[in-house]
């Protein structure tokens, strides 16, 4: 979906492309070419980079720190262990309604869920957080708060005890 992404970053508003920085970092899963070509057809080479290749932890640590919002423009996709790890950083997140996002991400609670391939809903959804700095950090609080409320290890592990025990 970061085909979908980039057509979202061309729909935005010209005051928020001015505003807005997006990284999207990785070693590529497919063809870079089509996406390199789209970044360049709508003039937004200023706006998106692309870190191409596998990051390390301090390389990644690092652009997570200065990261404001993930999002995951995904077309389908079961679980993401990067959701879960961002969870926990008081991070508004935008994602597409599909596998673990859809099951838990509450939408509006702490970000957006927006249709699968649908560029409008992708564009509304970061123009409407990108436009509301009090919004965004009410999200990233509730993620964290609710991450902390479900996967605190203090709560978690006596559960993975009894599991364990259970199966012996």
């Amino acid at each position: 979906g970061l085909d979908v992404l980039v057509e979202a970053a061309a729909a935005l508003p010209a005051e928020l492309r001015t505003q807005a920085r997006i990284v999207i970092a990785g070693r590529p899963m497919m063809d870079m070419a089509p996406l390199r070509a789209a970044i360049a057809r709508h003039g937004l080479a200023s706006m998106i980079e692309l870190r191409e290749g596998r990051l390390s932890e301090q390389e990644m640590a690092d652009l997570f720190a200065h990261t404001d919002c993930f999002v995951f423009p995904y077309r389908q996709i079961d679980a993401s262990g990067v959701f879960f790890l961002v969870r926990s950083m008081r991070r508004w997140l935008i994602a597409s309604r599909v596998g673990v996002f859809a099951e838990a991400l509450r939408n509006g609670a702490e970000g957006a869920l927006v249709p699968p391939q649908d560029v409008p809903a992708l564009a509304a959804a970061m123009s409407a957080l990108l436009d509301d700095p009090a919004r965004r950090a009410a999200l990233g609080d509730e993620a964290r708060r609710r991450f902390l409320q479900h996967f605190d290890i203090a709560r978690v592990a006596p559960a993975i005890v009894d599991m364990l025990r259970a199966s012996i």
